[in-house]
């Protein structure tokens, strides 16, 4: 059997840290990532900033649109499916699309942790769950909505998935979902009110 020699063996180890090294990084590294289906309809600064107080954190994302036509954007759906969100502990939220007694649900909103407060500019998601509005070319509005009750230690939102109406000059461009993954939560304490003080 032919032995190593001293600089074969120096290479082999200086080899061996490397790739130990690149595959920790690898697994360890977290990057927001957004696909973005409309490439003149894009989504940027996203953030997901959470309240230690009430455990909710609240979700927004800037939407610009670049074509050269008056542009109809409709977020929203009725279900996981269309508009959902899931965390680093797995669990899956969506907008409860009905708040009845539970026996007449038929537990559509059974294994989901609740996402309120959806909104697009001023245009509010009401009686059917989906906000739109009109843009202009080099308009950007805020979308937003908040999760009402998360984990604590909740560090990422792995995964926001919305599926999108698109119009152009009035006529349909279609329905594709944009995804945003490893959303960063920032998590705050609110300063206590003082007595008094408004």
């Amino acid at each position: 059997m032919k032995r190593l020699t001293y600089p074969k063996l120096r290479l082999l180890l200086v080899a061996y840290l490397a790739l130990q090294q690149f595959s920790v990084f690898a697994q360890d590294s977290t990057q927001l990532q957004i696909v973005s289906p409309f490439d003149s309809v894009t989504l940027s600064n996203v953030k997901a900033i959470g309240n230690l107080q009430t455990g909710s954190i609240e979700v927004t994302i800037q939407v610009l649109s670049k074509y050269h036509k008056l542009t109809n954007v409709n977020f929203g759906g009725a279900g996981f499916a269309d508009l959902g969100v899931t965390d680093d502990k797995g669990v899956k939220y969506k907008y409860s699309s009905y708040d009845g007694p539970p026996g007449l649900s038929n537990g559509i909103n059974k294994g989901y942790s609740q996402m309120t407060d959806l909104q697009l500019g001023k245009s509010k998601a009401l009686m059917i769950i989906s906000v739109q509005d009109t843009f202009h070319t080099g308009q950007s509005e805020t979308l937003r909505f908040r999760l009402v009750k998360a984990d604590k230690t909740v560090k990422t939102l792995k995964e926001v998935h919305l599926l999108c109406a698109l119009t152009l000059d009035y006529m349909s461009a279609g329905q594709k979902q944009y995804y945003i993954k490893d959303i960063p939560v920032e998590w705050f304490k609110p300063k206590p009110k003082v007595a008094g003080k408004r």
